[in-house]
């Protein structure tokens, strides 16, 4: 068997991700490139139409997309990939967790604490716990929640 064969014969399907690795993206580089710059980048990643939507996408076109981006600009390419993976991840737990529409219908007491970042929500936190006949421990877990009773996690 020749080498190209083999090379070939391993050679597996690229994998697929979700179209709004490109989508928000470009929303973000019209809003800070500007419609003409961003064009060119989307022609150098040879990219000839958007997404729908509606289907995953091969990897290798935000692949792509973000290395012509980096080297069409590169300081600003950090921000435009940070700002875009925030929106996509905003757009994920907006519409793609069911769970999330579940929680929310549920009861106050039913629903999972979760911290906030600035740790504003310590007395909800504790609430929570008091509520449930709780202590409060450092850190989460899952040790009062109907799959996984006995079990928690503690930060260290």
């Amino acid at each position: 068997m020749s080498i190209e064969a083999r090379f070939h014969a391993r050679r597996r399907e690229g994998a697929l991700i979700g179209p709004n690795a490109v989508l928000q993206a470009v929303a973000v580089m019209e809003q800070r490139l500007g419609v003409a710059e961003t064009q060119a980048i989307l022609a150098d990643a040879q990219i000839a139409r958007l997404p729908s939507g509606a289907h995953m996408i091969p990897e290798i076109e935000a692949l792509r997309l973000h290395r012509w981006l980096a080297l069409h600009d590169p300081m600003g390419c950090f921000v435009i990939a940070e700002e875009a993976g925030a929106r996509t991840a905003d757009y994920i737990i907006a519409n793609r967790i069911r769970a999330r529409r579940l929680l929310a219908a549920a009861p106050p007491a039913c629903r999972p604490c979760r911290p906030g970042v600035d740790g504003s929500d310590q007395e909800a936190r504790l609430d929570f716990h008091r509520r449930r006949g709780l202590h409060h421990r450092r850190g989460l877990g899952l040790h009062d929640r109907p799959l996984g009773r006995g079990r928690h996690h503690h930060a260290a």
